[in-house]
């Protein structure tokens, strides 16, 4: 699931190669593919959930159990065990899992019909016998009104702060009547200590409708929510501080009768276990297209994505990026700027069709270069306070193939933008492609920040990358056995870029898709899961250099 993170990684030692001889060696990785095994039913990778420097483990679930698998890095499966659910009245079910240090936590609900109680629970895995330790804490139980019939729809989300000391858990509770949305809030130590607790209800003005950034009502697209991120949707909703202190975001709708611009009012929220204080943030002179809100390394909140120059536009063309620091407490901002993109950027891989369109417009008198929409995937923020913008263009479409439809997906070029502190782009690039596919998993990229390089990890047509391409027409990837392909962009060389071929589907025996079958268990390598016809599948491990 692609989200919008303020992305932060630490350097660990690299993993040698086993003795496996290397399926790809260049100067910026090394590719070791793993045997074709047997998918037999529980063994199938669900999820890769943590590793260490002897292992990496893996996660699979169906109605009758959960099953851990634990793999050697030879890429060899070295033990699986199924778990039964625990012997308790109501239906069990695994919800997410997180590694911190050398330790790997499973979050599990229990919901039980009969008794009208929600429980969620937290509990270790003992990597040595594969099965979960005894030690199943009961985060929270919901019961009575605040009673979901199904968990799934109490979004519930976990964050760690940046030192690893704290965990938030944050569940929504269900809406009372006047309609506004309902949090829990719960702050742990390491050892699940509960250090406070907060049920906080969102609103501004008790007239009008607030939404808080969350899973439950971001549109797939469209709509009046500009600030929309991410190619699927989803959000981190909450941050939670190396103090304690819990971050989030969200937006007032003063209705269709308001001007454009005023319709829609930001506010950030700062949440501690004796007060809750909000600001409304916002820009006068700039239509802000796609941004990320989250905790500054100075306490301040950090906001930064792209904007339009025009704020009455109704055109979602991207102009520029932005960075701003603001100050809850004061509801004033610290630092405000804005730096346009150039002509030439944003014209870079234009088709020829589209440049001549240009033409025609210029002749009538209209010189708007502009860069389609783009939506904003990942905020990382550099040491020197200022960040790196990852963002890619999206949208669907539907093909009629006779009396059938068939729901496309279209992913196109990466924009990269390097902003300093004061907010001006050192330098920004695009990594071509052209991705239009019925499978929405094999479109979008996989992402990696290590060593001063970002690694983009994704399906490409052979011509992109052929040694005659003409570094102008960009041609699309739509399946067959197409190169899986990893950009490196360096960002001590002024963002130099590299794209090489790392496998292509014959090779691998299977289609390498992205989301939940990519997991940067270390922050110098990739394990992928290909999944093959005729039950097989097989890992590979994509050492980072």
């Amino acid at each position: 699931m692609k989200r919008s993170i303020l992305l932060f990684l630490a350097a660990v030692t690299s993993l040698p190669g086993f003795g496996q001889k290397p399926l790809v060696e260049s100067p910026h990785f090394t590719v070791y593919m793993g045997p074709q095994e047997k998918r037999d039913i529980g063994t199938t990778v669900g999820e890769f959930i943590g590793g260490d420097e002897d292992a990496f483990y893996t996660f699979f679930e169906n109605k009758k159990a959960t099953t851990y698998s634990k793999y050697g890095y030879d890429l060899k499966r070295k033990l699986t065990k199924a778990i039964q659910p625990t012997k308790e009245n109501g239906v069990q079910k695994n919800e997410f899992h997180f590694e911190v240090g050398d330790r790997i936590y499973e979050f599990f609900s229990i919901t039980d019909g009969k008794a009208k109680t929600n429980k969620l629970l937290c509990r270790t895995l003992d990597k040595g016998k594969l099965m979960m330790n005894k030690d199943a804490t009961e985060i929270f139980t919901l019961k009575g009104e605040a009673y979901y019939k199904e968990f799934k729809n109490a979004f519930t989300q976990i964050d760690v702060s940046p030192n690893g000391e704290l965990f938030l858990i944050a569940v929504k509770l269900p809406e009372e009547k006047d309609r506004f949305r309902k949090f829990r809030f719960m702050v742990f130590d390491k050892n699940f200590k509960l250090i406070w607790e907060k049920d906080e209800k969102f609103f501004i003005n008790k007239d009008l409708k607030f939404k808080v950034v969350n899973r439950d009502w971001v549109s797939a697209g469209g709509g009046n929510f500009f600030f929309r991120m991410g190619n699927t949707g989803s959000h981190k909703a909450f941050d939670v501080g190396d103090d304690g202190e819990v971050v989030t975001w969200g937006v007032q709708d003063n209705g269709r009768g308001t001007d454009p611009e005023d319709r829609l009012e930001t506010y950030v929220f700062k949440i501690t276990k004796d007060k809750t204080i909000n600001a409304r943030v916002g820009f006068k002179d700039k239509r802000i297209l796609s941004y990320s809100i989250g905790l500054a390394d100075n306490g301040e909140v950090m906001i930064s994505g792209f904007y339009n120059n025009d704020m009455k536009s109704k055109i979602n063309l991207i102009d520029g990026a932005f960075l701003s620091y603001w100050n809850v407490e004061s509801g004033e901002p610290t630092h405000i700027s804005f730096d346009p993109f150039t002509d030439e950027f944003k014209m870079q891989y234009w088709s020829e069709k589209k440049v001549k369109d240009y033409e025609k417009e210029k002749e009538k008198g209209k010189n708007r270069v502009g860069m389609d929409r783009y939506y904003l995937d990942y905020t990382i923020q550099k040491e020197d306070g200022g960040v790196i913008l990852l963002a890619e263009r999206f949208y669907t479409y539907t093909q009629r193939i006779g009396k059938v439809s068939i729901q496309k997906y279209v992913h196109d070029n990466i924009l990269i933008i390097n902003v300093d502190a004061d907010g001006n782009i050192q330098w920004s690039k695009q990594i071509p492609k052209h991705q239009d596919s019925s499978n929405p998993n094999s479109v979008g990229y996989e992402l990696a920040y290590t060593n001063d390089k970002l690694y983009f990890l994704y399906n490409d047509n052979f011509k992109n990358i052929a040694p005659a391409w003409d570094g102008k027409k960009v041609y699309m990837f739509s399946g067959g056995d197409n190169p899986v392909v990893l950009a490196v962009c360096d960002m001590t060389n002024g963002g130099e870029l590299t794209r090489k071929q790392v496998w292509t589907t014959e090779k691998a025996g299977g289609m390498f898709e992205t989301g939940g079958k990519v997991d940067q268990l270390f922050a110098d390598e990739w394990i992928v899961y290909i999944q093959g016809g005729k039950g097989t599948q097989r890992l590979v491990r994509v050492e980072l250099k």
